[in-house]
C-alpha cells in the first residue's frame, strides 16, 4: 500500500483527491486488508487444531474487519463479506477448524440452508422453525441415520 499511495501522491493534482484523502483512503485499505490477512490465515487452521484463544482473535478480526468495510463503504452483500461477518466464525467452532476442508463445503451447506429454509418459510412463530431445526438436527445425529447417511455417501462415491 505505500508504494500505491507514493504512486498516487506523485500524479499531478489537477483531477484527483487531496493527498489527505489519498493518505487516509490508502491507509483504511492497508487496514482492512491485514485484518482480512488475519481472518484468512485464521481460517486456515485444520479441523481439531483450533484453539480458544484463536477463535477469540478471529471473532475480534471479524468484527474490525466488518466495521472498516462498512466504513470504506464496501457492500457486505457479496459472497465473501456476507460469509465472513455471518459464517466463518461460527463454522470454525462448529468443525474445529475448517482450513482442511475443500471449497464444496460451503456450498454444500448453502443447498443445505436453501433446503431447510424452503420447508419453513411460510411459518410465522420463529421459535417453532427454531424446534423443528432442532429436531431435524436430533434426527441426523442418531446413529440409524448416521449409518444411513454413511451408505448413501458410499453408494454416492462408486
Amino acid at each position: 500500500m505505500d508504494d500505491l499511495h507514493d504512486m498516487l501522491i506523485t500524479l499531478p493534482t489537477q483531477g484527483r483527491r487531496s493527498n489527505e484523502e489519498v493518505v487516509e483512503v490508502t491507509e483504511k485499505f492497508n487496514n482492512v486488508l491485514c485484518i482480512l490477512d488475519g481472518i484468512f490465515s485464521l481460517s486456515c487452521t485444520p479441523s481439531g487444531l483450533i484453539t480458544e484463544d484463536c477463535i477469540s482473535i478471529l471473532q475480534s478480526y471479524v468484527t474490525k474487519g466488518t466495521r472498516l468495510w462498512r466504513e470504506m463503504e464496501l457492500s457486505t452483500e457479496a459472497p465473501k463479506p456476507h460469509a465472513i461477518e455471518d459464517h466463518v466464525v461460527d463454522q470454525v467452532i462448529q468443525f474445529n477448524g475448517i482450513g482442511d476442508l475443500e471449497e464444496d463445503f460451503v456450498e454444500q451447506l448453502h443447498q443445505t440452508w436453501i433446503r431447510d429454509h424452503g420447508r419453513t418459510q411460510t411459518l410465522k412463530d420463529r421459535g417453532e422453525v427454531a424446534n423443528i431445526y432442532c429436531r431435524w438436527e436430533h434426527k441426523q445425529k442418531l446413529p440409524v441415520a448416521m449409518q444411513k447417511i454413511e451408505v448413501a455417501s458410499i453408494q454416492r462415491n462408486r
